[in-house]
């Protein structure tokens, strides 16, 4: 917490000698008060009087309970001043946030109680960790002077973030791979993200160029990002990838890296930079044909979770919403539980247990592999062919008995 007191005050003197004896008194002399005015620490600014008299300063913020964001600022009318009580308002007090630059935003809303020689205000909201205010008491309308009085929030201790997944988890993309999924422990700051990503290949030793699809797509509570390579440039044939060439080389090895300086929502930074290493691979051009998937089916009047193993790695945020399950008519609810290297899905029941009446089960046609195909349609389309969408996505069995 830091207190700093000014005080300014204009005043008609007329007697400069007295006012110059005054000054050497409490200064030294003029070129020591100038060194004094930037020492550190809580500094309190006195007024000088017509007579000569020093009276104390004007200002004080109290914190209530301790709590440096819960406040009331007390300021004290000079009797000196003979103010009658309609002169003594609310208008004399305010207090508000100071910028970046030390400049004064805007007063804040709050309470006043007014008394005959002082001003007490009670802030609306508590005060911001990490913030400074100033209160300003302006006595110069009736002819006293300009207070102010800086109070500063100490910032909270907040733990750092964690990056704590990246998806795909596999070590091994194809070259036209697409998306990232970044998941952290809590909400990251948002807006001019990208500078805190790289990609590094470690083949070259170089940095790759322009990777990313500069589109900031969030979770509704700010932990997980979609972290795009740009299609255009892993599309074939499209300008991007003509002009600039593709993203990925088959064969080479990559580091996909997230800056130490990147921040949470609350201003922790990261701390360390987060890299995760994998090989391209050959392009993948081929849809996802459930059809040559694997089920294995619970038994009858039992709990057991359905299994749904694909024969390559999958998206991981379409594989969360790629299974819809009935029985008898009526959709089961339940939840999905990811497989290792996102090569399936585990379907848990929410309640009860499965009888003995056959199981229908639905893919979600949009579900995708790391390259963007997906049952329904593959990534690269030719717009001039008429695609076939001959792709089974739904599915009948009998339960097993024990």
């Amino acid at each position: 917490m830091m207190r700093v007191h000014w005080t300014l005050k204009l005043r008609h003197f007329h007697n400069c000698l007295s006012v110059l004896i005054l000054f050497c008194c409490l200064c030294g002399c003029s070129q020591e008060s100038d060194v004094d005015d930037k020492l550190a620490g809580p500094v309190a600014r006195i007024d000088q009087a017509e007579d000569g008299m020093v009276e104390a300063a004007l200002l004080e913020i109290t914190p209530n309970g301790g709590d440096d964001s819960d406040v009331e600022v007390h300021a004290t009318i000079p009797v000196e001043l003979e103010l009658s009580e309609s002169d003594v308002s609310s208008s004399l007090l305010t207090f508000g946030l100071l910028d970046e630059a030390g400049e004064f935003i805007g007063a804040m809303g709050g309470e006043y109680a007014v008394g005959k020689n002082s001003i007490v205000f009670t802030p609306a909201f508590s005060l911001v960790a990490g913030n400074v205010y100033m209160a300003i008491l302006d006595l110069t309308r009736v002819g006293g002077g300009l207070h102010r009085l800086e109070w500063s929030v100490a910032a909270a201790a907040v733990d750092p973030p964690q990056l704590e997944q990246i998806f795909p988890t596999t070590g091994e993309l194809p070259a036209n791979h697409l998306k990232f999924y970044l998941i952290f422990d809590q909400p990251m700051r948002q807006g001019d993200i990208f500078k805190f990503f790289s990609l590094w290949c470690v083949d070259k030793e170089e940095f790759v160029g322009r990777p990313f699809r500069h589109t900031e797509l969030w979770s509704e509570d700010g932990k997980q990002l979609t972290l795009w390579f740009h299609p255009g440039r892993q599309k074939s044939g499209v300008n991007l990838n003509v002009e600039l060439g593709a993203i990925l080389e088959e064969g080479l090895e990559y580091e996909l890296r997230v800056d130490d300086q990147w921040s949470s929502l609350e201003g922790a930074p990261l701390g360390e930079t987060f890299r995760k290493r994998f090989r391209a691979i050959a392009k993948d051009y081929v849809q996802p044909n459930p059809a040559d998937w694997q089920f294995e089916l619970p038994h009858q009047h039992s709990s057991e979770p359905l299994l749904v193993m694909a024969n390559e790695h999958l998206d991981y945020a379409l594989l969360k919403r790629g299974l819809t399950v009935k029985q008898a008519g009526n959709e089961v609810l339940g939840r999905i539980e990811i497989m290792a290297d996102e090569r399936g899905m585990r379907f848990h029941r929410a309640t009860g247990q499965w009888s003995d009446g056959r199981v229908e089960l639905s893919v979600n046609p949009m579900i995708e592999d790391l390259a963007g195909n997906s049952p329904s349609r593959p990534f690269e389309v030719d717009i001039n062919e008429v695609a076939e969408d001959n792709k089974k996505v739904s599915f009948s069995f009998e339960l097993p008995s024990r």
